[in-house]
């Protein structure tokens, strides 16, 4: 063991290595750090030393702490029965920890007020999550401790900021990693907009990440918001908005001289989250193809447009116009990609279909002749 032990505390002592923090939990035997026999080997003597370093221990013994760290002892208070039961009753849970605290600092709450309005806040909100928590054993012990204090928070924030009660259950509409502070509903007042978001992190419902200033929500919030927040249609006119906002945002053009993918397209294949198709997801998958393609990423456009055509063909037929537009969009992509042949036999499938429905002067007609003009040309097919 002391050989592998040397070589981690060599690496670590030298400065080259960088900067590091080292944790020592329940450091509570005093015999294994410092042993009285001579010739056994201590393990304080295997911690490392650097200016880029530093060691973070816990024990309950005192003994150890101070031949650890001298003077840099710092002593935890006895936990207050009210703290205890509030820690006991979120099961210990972090983010159900972080939100309690949010709230109670926020709004001036003492620890015993908050454990009541935990008793009065659950009713079935446990169940109405249990379907979906099923097959995540995981988050069984912690869906209690999140729902009621995300009904608590939510309630205030209502109530206190309404824009922000917008906000949420249209972020729990997209996926939940890397959204886009542009995607959310338009506000008139950038002071307002600030404020409301300002309020969801203040509450640990989003964090706002530092590198590109999008948004994250915890995988049980965004689950807690989807199932909660909405009532009655609210829920469709959010996702039917959020379909837009999206599709409107992908399809817009960038000036041509603007190089590399916008921050919009790097992230935009994040944001589908329905599983269950719907025209207005499948619009939007469609224009998120059309930005992929523009970007050079015919792979990913092609995956897009095939699940478009899959899902209005189910939907409509694939007789619909809706349908032939979204394979004359896969035919450009096996065009782009040098897939001439199987671009020329799903043309000329999409023209005889337009021609079927919509007639042979119609312009989405002769746009198609002309894709399959081009084709031919690539090809080499000049006849």
């Amino acid at each position: 063991m002391g050989q592998p032990m040397s070589r981690v505390k060599n690496w670590l002592s030298n400065e080259n290595s960088g900067r590091w923090l080292m944790i020592l939990d329940n450091a509570d035997d005093t015999i294994s750090f410092f042993p009285d026999t001579k010739g056994i080997a201590r393990l304080a003597d295997y911690l490392p030393k650097s200016t880029k370093g530093s060691i973070l221990l816990t024990t309950r013994d005192r003994r150890v702490a101070v031949r650890m760290a001298q003077s840099n002892v710092v002593q935890i208070p006895a936990t207050s029965k009210d703290t205890a039961a509030l820690l006991d009753r979120l099961t210990f849970q972090p983010l159900a920890i972080v939100q309690a605290a949010s709230h109670t600092n926020e709004n001036d709450v003492s620890i015993p007020d908050y454990l009541s309005m935990l008793d009065d806040s659950e009713g079935t909100a446990i169940e109405l999550l249990s379907e979906d928590f099923k097959e995540e054993e995981r988050y069984q012990k912690s869906k209690n401790a999140i729902v009621t204090t995300w009904l608590i928070s939510f309630e205030q924030i209502r109530h206190q900021m309404p824009l922000a009660a917008e906000y949420l259950p249209f972020m729990s509409c997209l996926d939940p990693r890397g959204i886009l502070p542009s995607l959310l509903p338009p506000e008139e007042s950038k002071k307002r907009a600030s404020e409301a978001i300002g309020t969801l992190t203040a509450y640990s419902f989003i964090s706002r990440r530092k590198t590109d200033q999008c948004f994250d929500l915890h995988r049980l919030v965004h689950l807690a918001t989807r199932k909660l927040a909405p009532k009655g249609g609210d829920i469709i006119r959010i996702k039917t908005e959020g379909h837009h906002m999206v599709g409107r945002a992908v399809s817009d053009q960038r000036p041509p001289e603007q190089s590399g993918p916008p921050e919009e397209d790097q992230r935009l294949h994040f944001l589908l989250l329905e599983k269950v198709d719907s025209i207005e997801t499948l619009e939007t998958v469609d224009h998120l193809g059309e930005a992929l393609a523009r970007d050079g990423r015919y792979r990913e456009a092609e995956s897009m447009h095939v699940r478009a055509v899959q899902g209005k063909t189910r939907i409509l037929s694939l007789l619909d116009p809706s349908t032939l537009t979204s394979m004359a969009y896969l035919v450009k992509t096996y065009w782009s990609q040098g897939r001439l042949d199987e671009a020329a036999d799903l043309n000329t499938r999409v023209i005889e279909a337009r021609e079927t429905v919509l007639g042979p002067t119609h312009p989405h007609t002769v746009a198609s002749i002309a894709d399959l003009a081009s084709i031919y040309r690539a090809k080499g097919l000049w006849t």
